[in-house]
């Protein structure tokens, strides 16, 4: 029986794409992780909602293991871009995964090396052959997962300068380390949802301590801050468009795996 794919991603909106055009055949919860098995691209699947975090995506990937051998594991998501030649909507295929010391991004003066994951040349580069979307550039280089949002220009800028690293995230780290320790090939597509010198809207307000994006808050948040409603609409329509890029891409990925 050909093994799985399994794709996995902190939030729904981040597999939405996916989830429209896969044939599901079943969904389950996995702890609080959600869980889609079916075929996409001809392909069979197992997609994951992980949640917000590190701690989130590893219980959730652990989960996963406990009962599949998926052939090969996909992190995928959303980015901040650390530096300033990714723009909004571009796409990054990760050579490598950082995490600095203690995974909290203010950690370390940058003496101390972090920990670091190389992803398999071979892998990469069939990845990095597949055309990206029209207007679309596909970026190559590391990727830095961090221990929380990082809202401020200069914090983003000096992190990819710290580390050499072209994006943040919040999770890939975490799936990388597990992927690594069960010798699963592992890879990562990031779509970059704010640039370098963007100041980036606090969205730690709406996510519950394990994870969880809280509508509940989410909603009060909007609420009390009025002023907010035109900054969620935008971030709306620019991860519609990173997700349908991050979609669209991957599809033709793993059409030629």
């Amino acid at each position: 029986m050909e093994q799985a794919i399994c794709i996995l991603a902190a939030v729904r909106e981040e597999l939405s794409g996916i989830l429209r055009q896969m044939a599901v055949s079943g969904k389950r919860k996995i702890g609080r992780a959600d869980l889609w098995s079916g075929s996409w691209q001809g392909r069979p699947l197992l997609l994951v909602r992980t949640g917000v975090g590190h701690r989130r995506a590893s219980l959730a990937l652990s989960e996963v293991l406990r009962s599949h051998q998926p052939g090969l594991i996909v992190s995928i998501g959303y980015a901040g871009g650390a530096d300033p030649a990714l723009r909004v909507g571009d796409l990054l295929l990760a050579e490598t995964i950082l995490e600095p010391p203690g995974g909290e991004w203010s950690a370390g003066d940058g003496k101390s090396p972090p920990a670091r994951f190389d992803i398999d040349a071979a892998l990469a580069a069939r990845f990095a052959a597949v055309t990206p979307p029209e207007g679309v550039t596909l970026h190559r280089g590391a990727l830095l997962t961090v221990g929380e949002v990082v809202t401020g220009p200069e914090n983003k800028r000096a992190l990819g300068a710290r580390y050499g690293a072209c994006a943040l995230d919040m999770e890939t780290a975490a799936l990388a380390r597990l992927a690594r320790d069960s010798g699963l090939p592992f890879i990562s597509l990031r779509a970059i949802s704010d640039a370098a010198d963007d100041a980036l809207m606090d969205v730690s307000p709406f996510l519950e301590k394990d994870g969880e994006v809280s509508k509940l808050k989410a909603g009060w948040y909007v609420l009390t801050h009025p002023t907010a409603i035109g900054t969620l609409r935008s971030l709306q329509v620019v991860a519609r468009q990173a997700t349908a890029r991050m979609t669209d891409f991957l599809a033709g990925a793993v059409r030629e795996l």
